[in-house]
């Protein structure tokens, strides 16, 4: 094709979509003067291509102002570029969006759009502007959903529809033709990260049996990475997870939520309009889960009713999962690279026992510890526990650098209630340098568990949720931390059972006149 006016530009995002955008550009003549991504598979392709290539946390605008440029191209980029970027380019800023923009602006919109049951969905090429409601439209392309359509496949159909968008885009602007149309923001809907499934994704049978497929459909990214979430069940206090379902043709005449059959490769469900059937169930981290064994762990039998929960437990749960979800990226880096430490000298020789045999120490705090922190008024007796216990584990076992399970009474507040939806030990990781003095390693260590409660805590289906999780090892166990130190209110309270091998149980630094106990 012959290009009237070939441009330059620079390009940031991730993923394929930038890769064959990229592809298009270059196969028409224009200019690609740099790319911004954190995806390493996007800088191969640009060192391969012989193209500047820098990681997204890296001086952007110093690498934008190398030389004028016509365009920025935003694709699959979901952070908001300041101002002062946007006014670089001679020509536009342009942005995609896996939407029909102005409706469904922000993330995971296919997802919603499932959930909402849209007949049709889009995807659109806008002028990037510095709010979130963005520019004018450059172009817009239609897609159909069909009844059967996921996450992923929608996505899919998002992605060839953007590439085939784009081709046009380019064109029209190279020869002058792109005509740029006005969003009407009445019909704008804004999705936010903090937006959360309703009840944290815990089903009710009491809706339309199509209903609950979408929401179901929605929330299935095949072996991509799922920032929201996936559709549960609430058995008592334990939740499983529910990947598919198939809605039947047989009408419900039992009360929504009632097994009406129980078969050795599925059961049969009552809604509030049509039967539907379970053939496949996890467990809360993603394992396998039989329909026998589902029936035999919880005592499932016909006639049973699975119970929507409480309207004040699910707002709750809605609530947190929405205060969380912004720590989210923070726990999947963490328990991609988790390193329990293994305790020297545990008895595993009655690890078959169904119910593990638990001795309690309390410990006296020596003077020396009193007197030597009188000398040390910023420093609390918590946090000096902690990482002293650390430390000697660090000597014993003959490495710096492990992860302890930490369960935080703060944490544990928000909690009571939820513990079947997230965890409540999360890691902390000690790294410490021999050659540091003990005041080096402790300011270190109260940084670290200064972080580890900011980050509160994650949803305990993550695991399921990320590839990078999948090869966790013991992810079908609760715990997976051998060594948990815990803070508690006050230690006559504590009660043991969480199943790891040592637990040092500490005061919070309110109630430091205890003493800790093992």
């Amino acid at each position: 094709m012959s290009i009237q006016n070939p441009f330059s530009c620079f390009l940031i995002g991730q993923g394929t979509l930038l890769v064959q955008c990229a592809e298009l550009l270059l196969e028409r003549g224009h200019q690609i003067f740099g790319v911004i991504s954190a995806d390493t598979s996007i800088s191969s392709w640009a060192k391969a291509k012989d193209i500047p290539h820098i990681q997204q946390t890296e001086n952007l605008i110093a690498f934008l102002r190398q030389q004028p440029f016509d365009y920025l191209f935003n694709i699959v980029n979901s952070s908001l570029l300041p101002k002062e970027i946007l006014e670089l380019p001679r020509q536009l800023a342009i942005d995609y969006h896996d939407a029909p923009r102005p409706k469904y602006a922000g993330l995971n919109a296919t997802s919603w759009a499932l959930m909402h049951r849209e007949k049709t969905h889009g995807v659109t090429w806008y002028v990037m502007s510095d709010s979130a409601e963005g520019g004018d439209i450059l172009k817009q392309v239609a897609i159909d959903i069909a009844d059967d359509d996921t996450a992923f496949s929608l996505t899919g159909k998002c992605h060839e529809a953007a590439i085939r968008a784009f081709e046009e885009l380019v064109d029209e602007i190279s020869s002058g033709q792109a005509l740029a149309l006005k969003q009407n923001l009445d019909e704008r809907t804004y999705l936010r990260h903090s937006k959360r499934l309703v009840a944290g994704g815990v089903l009710s049978f009491n809706r339309c049996a199509y209903d609950i497929d979408a929401d179901i459909r929605a929330l299935d990214f095949a072996s991509y990475p799922n920032p929201l979430g996936v559709a549960k069940l609430a058995i008592g206090n334990d939740s499983i997870v529910i990947p598919k379902l198939e809605v039947k043709d047989d009408r419900s005449k039992s009360s929504p939520g009632t097994i009406t059959a129980i078969e050795p490769s599925f059961l049969t469900v009552s809604t509030a309009s049509y039967e539907v059937a379970l053939r496949q169930v996890l467990t809360i981290d993603g394992q396998a889960l039989s329909i026998p064994d589902l029936v035999e762990r919880f005592g499932l039998q016909v006639g049973y009713q699975f119970k929507d929960i409480e309207p004040d437990r699910a707002r709750r749960i809605e609530r947190f999962d929405g205060l969380i979800a912004q720590h989210e990226a923070f726990w999947v880096e963490k328990l991609a690279t988790l390193e329990p430490i293994a305790v020297p000298y545990a008895d595993r020789t009655t690890s078959h026992l169904n119910q593990k045999q638990y001795t309690s120490v309390k410990m006296s705090i020596p003077d020396e510890v009193t007197t030597f922190l009188e000398g040390h008024p910023a420093w609390n007796q918590s946090d000096f526990l902690f990482a002293a216990f650390a430390t000697y584990l660090a000597r014993l076992v003959g490495t710096g650098c492990f992860d302890i399970g930490y369960r935080d009474v703060e944490v544990q507040r928000e909690l009571i209630g939820l513990e079947g939806l997230f965890a409540s030990i999360v890691s902390c990781r000690v790294d410490i340098d021999y050659q540091q003095s003990f005041e080096e390693v402790f300011k270190a260590f109260e940084e670290q568990v200064e972080l580890t409660k900011l980050h509160k805590t994650y949803a305990r289906d993550v695991v399921a949720r990320y590839p990078a999780l999948r090869s966790l090892p013991d992810r079908s166990r609760e715990p997976i931390f051998p060594v948990v130190v815990e803070r508690v209110e006050k230690l006559d309270e504590h009660q043991a059972g969480f199943g790891n091998e040592l637990t040092l149980v500490i005061p919070s630094p309110k109630n430091e006149t205890e003493a800790p106990g093992f």
